[in-house]
């Protein structure tokens, strides 16, 4: 299954698609903290990681990055659907499973650990250039930032079971998309025309609901006004997003595999 892995993460590292939605990702945050900071007088040095947070930038960040699981976990599991790679690794003695498996893997590192690690840059880059804020505890947004890994992984595992369906990435991320836009609808109906909770139903929406504050109240620091943002986070919370992915992630894979191992491969 090593070499599968292997393979698979040479055929993602020379992808196009996959080579641009990186770099969307790494240049985004950045390019719209450049052209909010130009309103400000101080510039760049106004940007706190605390500010990131305030102004929803962080979940911004966070929620364009969904483009780029989307690419990535449909080109990791069907980029080579349309060719015989697959038949080969087949024949060649692997079983189906660790097919499948390899591919998933490199999936969820590229999908998910990568594209968390590239999401959390800015943090740390303004963190160590201009500090945290005032406005903002650290440990919460930390850990309410970790916890993204989860529907992360979620929406990793259902666009592999889209391109598995579908048996091509192209066609994985064109019905991907075509869900998210979907899904991003309902939502909206369902939030606004029924007043329903949603936080945890759609794996976006998860996402949003970690890392853009519900809550703030104004409070007098050092003689000055700040705006302190309640980033508390509940047990119930924890367990809901934890909990929701987990489970939804073994379904998708459990769909996913079903097809891919019943899939004819000549």
């Amino acid at each position: 299954m090593l070499n599968i892995v292997k393979s698979v993460n040479y055929g993602l590292r020379k992808d196009t698609g996959v080579i641009i939605s990186l770099v969307a990702m790494l240049g985004f945050p950045f390019f719209i903290i450049a052209l909010i900071s130009n309103m400000d007088a101080e510039g760049l040095k106004s940007v706190t990681v605390s500010f990131l947070v305030g102004s929803q930038l962080l979940g911004m960040v966070y929620g364009f990055s969904y483009l780029g699981i989307i690419i990535i976990s449909c080109k990791a599991m069907g980029m080579d659907g349309s060719d015989k790679t697959i038949n080969y690794e087949i024949m060649s003695g692997h079983r189906r499973f660790k097919v499948f498996a390899g591919r998933v893997i490199s999936g969820i590192v590229w999908g998910v650990i990568l594209v968390l690690i590239i999401d959390s840059l800015p943090v740390l880059v303004f963190c160590l250039a201009n500090g945290w804020g005032k406005e903002t505890e650290p440990f919460d947004v930390i850990i309410r930032m970790l916890l993204c890994f989860f529907p992360m992984l979620r929406l990793c595992a259902f666009h592999m079971m889209i391109a598995s369906l579908l048996g091509s990435a192209g066609k994985g991320i064109a019905a991907g998309l075509g869900v998210f836009t979907a899904l991003d609808i309902i939502e909206s109906i369902m939030a606004d025309n029924f007043n329903m909770q949603t936080d945890n139903m759609f794996g976006f929406i998860n996402i949003l609901s970690l890392l853009i504050p519900q809550n703030s109240r104004e409070f007098i620091v050092d003689g000055k006004p700040v705006t302190i943002f309640d980033t508390s986070i509940d047990s119930h919370m924890v367990l809901l997003t934890i909990g929701v992915s987990l489970l939804l992630t073994v379904l998708y894979l459990t769909v996913a595999f079903i097809v891919f191992k019943k899939k004819d491969r000549h």
